[in-house]
């Protein structure tokens, strides 16, 4: 069973998953170069401390998390819905099942049928479109909020602007 939705609050929820993932890049990709320049251990938290990340990392790290919890959350019911929605019915067909998946056959995946094209000729994207879609333009805009946060912070706390040598944890 699939809900319906108007243009509008689809438009919102996508967003609202862009920005969450965001947050969880921005959380991921700090940790990363940091973890990179100082190792795991005693040096990295005395670099997160160091470059002011003492007074509000704890809590974005948290919110960020919480995100990302949200989003995996959110795909595990929709796993869940999409599931239910196949299993066979009573009667040994697929109720509502995409996959054709027949009682005789539960694990057998009926032949995907074509991809119509939608009412203004155009057909639905491809893997590699809806991938770039989603990743190229997370990929800028985290690393465009990582050179913003790090920049801020070394400013704030050390009166200097690397610019792009936060990329390497100056």
């Amino acid at each position: 069973m699939v809900g319906s939705t108007d243009p509008r609050s689809a438009r919102r929820l996508r967003r609202i998953r862009f920005a969450l993932l965001a947050l969880g890049g921005l959380l991921l990709g700090h940790t990363a170069v940091y973890a990179v320049a100082f190792g795991d251990g005693s040096a990295f938290g005395q670099q997160m401390r160091l470059g002011g990340h003492d007074g509000y990392w704890p809590a974005f790290a948290g919110a960020a998390l919480a995100g990302l919890v949200v989003l995996a959350v959110d795909g595990l019911l929709g796993l869940l819905r999409a599931w239910r929605g196949a299993r066979p019915s009573a009667f040994g067909g697929a109720r509502n099942s995409p996959l054709g998946v027949t009682r005789r056959s539960p694990l057998r995946i009926a032949r995907t049928p074509a991809v119509e094209p939608t009412a203004d000729g155009r057909s639905a994207p491809d893997y590699l479109t809806e991938f770039l879609d989603l990743w190229g333009p997370l990929f800028i805009v985290v690393g465009a909020a990582f050179l913003v946060q790090e920049n801020a912070e070394s400013l704030i706390v050390h009166g200097q602007l690397p610019l792009l040598g936060v990329f390497t944890a100056h």
